[in-house]
């Protein structure tokens, strides 16, 4: 079996010589599927545990490349002055991941007492794989959180509560030892997950697995999602695959 090496692949689809705004044109052009794709771009097609844990691979070796560690203070200052701050009527702003509050960021570096990073990937779990200094500075899962609405997920796992979604009528929500977070969040924390996953080769508990599958078809990149992998592109150096193809998750059957 012929297997296309990963800089073969990205040779020829060009993904690193582009533009970072580039990235928005070539999620555009992709189409989700509920199932394996059977025009595998990594050549894997074999028997169904050699080409899962093939997919992995060079999906992890896809969304390693060209990556920088920059350190967990200097990661933090990115999300809070450049990667989720926004310019609106000359003032510097950045929004609550898991709630409706805004933060006005008046002072270069990490602001302190009101917000601080969620790892979307809980820290506590980090620590108990290898690269640790790496995985908790990776700006792909390090996102601005008030800090009520952060203790309150902890290191809960993703999942789906009863009754009205969050983020139509509320916020986020725990139930059962779950932590829901807003609709709009949904697709990026998944496709965050996805590829915390391959990327330090950690695996996800079957259940949530089952969770996120569904919100990151159900919730396709937008054009903020686009944006912010753009941005972290720029600070940190490599992509996350899955923004710019979304369809990829279902190359890979057991994260």
């Amino acid at each position: 079996m012929q297997r296309i090496t990963v800089s073969t692949l990205l040779s020829i689809l060009g993904i690193l010589a582009i533009a970072p705004l580039a990235l928005a044109d070539l999620t555009n052009n992709t189409s989700q599927s509920n199932t394996p794709s059977s025009s595998d771009p990594f050549h894997c097609q074999a028997d169904a545990k050699s080409a899962n844990d093939c997919n992995k691979k060079a999906l992890g070796d896809l969304a390693r490349q060209g990556r920088k560690t920059i350190g967990y203070n200097q990661a933090r200052v990115q999300i809070f002055q450049f990667v989720d701050a926004n310019e609106v009527n000359g003032k510097k702003l950045v929004q609550s991941v898991y709630s409706n509050d805004v933060l006005e960021v008046r002072t270069e570096g990490i602001p302190m007492g009101q917000f601080n990073a969620e790892h979307t990937w809980p820290q506590s779990f980090l620590k108990k794989y290898s690269n640790f200094e790496s995985s908790r500075a990776d700006i792909f899962h390090l996102l601005p959180c008030e800090i009520k609405a952060n203790g309150e997920r902890g290191n809960m796992p993703f999942g789906e509560c009863e009754g009205e979604p969050a983020g139509q009528g509320r916020i986020s929500e725990t139930c059962n030892g779950h932590f829901e977070p807003p609709e709009q969040q949904k697709g990026m924390t998944a496709r965050a997950m996805f590829y915390m996953s391959v990327s330090y080769n950690m695996p996800i508990d079957p259940q949530q697995e089952k969770v996120l599958r569904g919100w990151n078809r159900q919730f396709p990149p937008n054009q903020t999602e686009i944006e912010r992998s753009n941005r972290v592109h720029q600070v940190q150096g490599n992509m996350n695959p899955f923004v710019v193809h979304p369809e990829w998750v279902e190359l890979v059957a057991d994260f």
